[in-house]
């Protein structure tokens, strides 16, 4: 439900404490003891609760006056100067509001009254503008000029005007009622009518008995009254207002109760959003504090939190979006900036860094202020200290760059939590449209909570034909340190089934594909469990003798030996967590080199789709059986053809580009694997092979040719051209 901006009608409803206020002033009104006009000033900012207070008050001199006499009773009227636009209707209006009012009493005095009112508002009609009061009427606009006269030639003159006056007066004092006259919400006129009210009170109808309650901003009243008294509207105001009254301050404290109440009413009502109480309390004094000074502010704020939330609550973080929102109520400008500055907001891209770089943190402040000086336009209420800080806040990359982040997190930490200051989450907070997030927190929350390690396996595998594997994959690994143990253990046999089978989808070197994203999320969290229990989940997985999981495990052995300095680390330790012991690893070795043997025993080391790992873990832990078996193996063509790839090099950069080195001649002849190649094209053996087996082949062939570039290596359009001609023909043109 919508927070509504519509003023409490009651003292039960009040959240601000301001009912014993309202009770005083109604008592004073109630005690007023003056035959002349009497005028009060109620001073409030825009937002303050003004007409609630005025609410209260008349429901507090309503029940002072339950046991009065009827004689003593203040009569109340209230007038909507706002609902009326043309300046002659104002006038009229005012008088025909009264006197209707005091008519339909059913009082014959108050009636008498009232229609005493109707003539001296008739009156202004039918004279000349020869008087000073007359004339400055005319100039005011609270009577028509082009009407005055009707009623000469019938013997009117202008003395009319002050005899109907005269006559509302006496029957005014006649009745000794005393009538009290509510214009509220002053300042929400333009300049000329606030101007006109003013005339109409201070001029016009100042009657005896009458007290006048005049709710407004007093710094907007007093900027339109400069006009009329030569530039100081601040006397001006003086001399109408006999009692002025400041509304009390709302307390901080107040207006924090009544946030957190419609903030908790939120939560209810979107139970499945998180709240992370924690950044709550880091948060607030950044994000809300600041900016909550009336409650006309807080409606807004939760009104456009409801509607955002509808559509994303279960995507964003909902101490974020209250931030967000905030900003975009307290300068929508600076909020376009925002969403327009996604790249240097959450450095999503390496160019940022080098902005960054070297250039201190003050400088960077001082520039930036400054923009966003700029953005903010006339609303110097807003600080722009706590501009810069909230923005800083919301998004600590840039925060820590400028030195203005009181709330910090680590970049996984703001993807688990769907911070916008993440370069993932940012879009949402903008766009709102859920079904433009691909990963939704329903499934990552399954993933952590409830599905099985198949189920789990079967998912990824799903991401990975849709691309949105790579991203399920971070979400996950920014989640690794809350995980209970049993949780953690089911993912790792999920990542071991399909790790190795993800594709590698880079689209530059400097990209991780998804199976080395895979295998270093499943290295972290086992780094997060002890060596013992480690050990146990290794051996298991070896002993599983499937090739998924082999292919996989191999990875897993040669990022621990690294981190021993082990193997081609040659001695330096790697950046591997050691997450298990020296001891184990060795015994990890051996089981590794028995297990691989029985496979090896039914089927080909070069059958398996990623061979190579396991090649080079079984030449250093057992490098005799590791030359037996190559060179029975390349007895065959096939196997030769498979053993090449490992040493032409593919990489990526502007294109896919082919390198050869020379280590195969250990085993292996280029003779031997030209004719392995020629022999398996024109049997067809060759295009049975994985294309990337194929071009490969291609590639060597090339090489072998001479066709490489000025760089020394052959470009991937090339083999596929070249493989396109041998498919359509078996003869090779081949000179050696």
């Amino acid at each position: 439900m919508m927070c509504s901006d519509k003023p409490i009608a009651n003292c039960e409803n009040d959240l601000l404490n301001r009912a014993s206020f309202a009770g005083v002033l109604a008592d004073t009104i109630y005690n007023i003891d003056n035959k002349e006009t009497y005028t009060i000033g109620l001073y409030g900012k825009w937002g303050n609760g003004k007409t609630s207070l005025v609410n209260m008050m008349l429901q507090n001199l309503e029940k002072l006056q339950e046991n009065a006499k009827k004689r003593d009773q203040v009569i109340v009227i209230r007038f909507e100067p706002w609902n009326i636009v043309n300046n002659e209707i104002l006038f009229n209006q005012f008088f025909t509001h009264l006197a209707t009012h005091l008519m339909s009493i059913g009082d014959k005095a108050l009636s008498k009254v009232g229609s005493a009112m109707l003539k001296y508002s008739s009156a202004f009609d039918t004279i000349e503008p020869k008087n000073g009061l007359i004339k400055f009427l005319v100039k005011c606009g609270l009577i028509n000029y082009k009407k005055i006269g009707k009623k000469l030639q019938k013997g009117m003159d202008e003395t009319d005007v002050f005899k109907q006056k005269e006559n509302v007066e006496k029957k005014l004092q006649k009745t000794k009622k005393r009538i009290l006259i509510v214009i509220d919400d002053i300042d929400r006129l333009s300049n000329e009518h606030i101007r006109q009210v003013f005339q109409l009170v201070m001029s016009v109808a100042n009657f005896p008995n009458v007290t006048y309650l005049l709710s407004f901003d007093k710094d907007v009243v007093v900027k339109a009254l400069e006009k009329v008294q030569d530039g100081d509207g601040e006397e001006y105001l003086e001399k109408i207002v006999q009692i002025p009254i400041t509304m009390p301050e709302i307390s901080k404290i107040d207006l924090n109760n009544i946030l957190i109440s419609k903030l908790e009413q939120l939560l209810k009502e979107f139970p499945l959003m998180s709240f992370d109480e924690k950044y709550w309390h880091e948060a607030f004094d950044v994000y809300i504090e600041p900016y909550t000074n009336d409650v006309r502010f807080i409606n807004r704020l939760c009104n456009i939190l409801r509607f955002k939330l509808t559509t994303i609550s279960t995507e964003v973080n909902f101490i974020d979006m209250i931030g967000i929102s905030v900003l975009e109520l307290t300068s929508n400008k600076v909020y376009e900036w925002v969403k327009k500055n996604k790249v240097l907001l959450t450095g999503d891209d390496p160019a940022t860094y080098y902005f960054f770089k070297d250039k201190p943190a003050k400088e960077m402040y001082s520039y930036y202020s400054k923009i966003i000086d700029g953005k903010r336009g006339e609303n110097e209420n807003i600080s722009i200290d706590n501009l810069m800080m909230l923005i800083g806040s919301l998004f600590p990359y840039f925060g820590n760059k400028i030195g203005a982040c009181r709330v910090y997190g680590e970049k996984k930490e703001l993807l688990k939590n769907n911070r916008v200051g993440h370069e993932d989450k940012f879009d949402r907070y903008f766009s709102l449209d859920i079904n433009s997030i691909d990963i939704k927190q329903s499934l990552i929350e399954q993933i952590l909570a409830e599905l099985t390690d198949v189920e789990i396996a079967f998912v990824l595998s799903n991401q990975e034909k849709s691309e949105n594997c790579y991203q399920l994959l971070k979400e996950i690994e920014a989640s690794i340190p809350s995980l209970p143990e049993g949780r953690k253990i089911i993912l790792i046999n999920a990542l071991f089934s399909v790790s190795s089978k993800l594709k590698d989808n880079r689209k530059n070197i400097l990209n991780l594909g998804l199976r080395d994203t895979a295998e270093m999320l499943l290295y972290s969290i086992l780094s997060t469990l002890s060596p013992d229990l480690n050990y146990k989940i290794l051996t298991e997985i070896i002993e599983r003798k499937d090739e998924i999981s082999t292919v996989c495990v191999s990875d897993i052995i040669n990022m621990i030996e690294l981190g021993y300095g082990r193997l081609s680390a040659n001695g330096t330790e790697r950046s591997y967590e050691k997450i298990i012991t020296l001891e184990q690893l060795e015994q990890i070795e051996k089981s590794f080199v028995i297990n691989i043997r029985e496979m090896l025993e039914s089927t080909s080391l070069f059958s398996f789709y990623d061979w190579r790992m396991i090649k080079h873990l079984i030449k250093n832990f057992d490098n005799d059986f590791y030359i037996q078996y190559v060179q029975e193996s390349l007895k065959e063509n096939k196997n030769i053809l498979c053993f090449i790839t490992e040493y032409v090099t593919e990489w990526i950069g502007s294109g896919i580009q082919y390198e050869l080195s020379k280590g195969y001649e250990e085993f292996v002849s280029t003779e031997q694997v030209l004719s392995a190649i020629e022999d398996a094209k024109v049997s067809g053996e060759l295009f049975e092979q994985k294309e990337k087996v194929q071009l490969k082949c291609c590639a060597f062939y090339l090489f072998n040719l001479g066709k490489v570039n000025y760089r020394g290596v052959v470009i991937q359009d090339e083999c596929q051209a070249l493989l396109k001609e041998w498919s359509t023909s078996v003869e090779i043109c081949y000179e050696p």
